[in-house]
């Protein structure tokens, strides 16, 4: 399985046809912050489908905030992932 977070867009863009789908993908994750392929309805039903079958989309795990006292917060998240050989 393929972990969307591995790519960048420009990445996306050479596998994905038509290449604007790319931009979808980003917009839907970083943007509207979705996790499950189901929930991005502006892509075809069945690359929905096709992605849910190949892609990994799932958010990184938030392991620590750090709220500073002038209200700003940063997050400490795993994006790695531990692969198998």
């Amino acid at each position: 399985m393929k972990f969307f977070f591995d790519y960048e867009r420009p990445e996306l863009a050479a596998m994905l046809d038509p290449p604007f789908r790319a931009t979808q993908l980003y917009k839907s994750v970083y943007q509207r912050r979705f996790d499950d392929f189901a929930l991005m309805t502006d892509l075809p039903k069945s690359l929905r489908s096709a992605l849910a079958q190949e892609w990994d989309v799932k958010l990184p795990v938030v392991h620590r905030r750090f709220d500073s006292t002038d209200g700003t917060r940063r997050y400490l998240v795993a994006v790695e992932r531990w692969r198998t050989c």
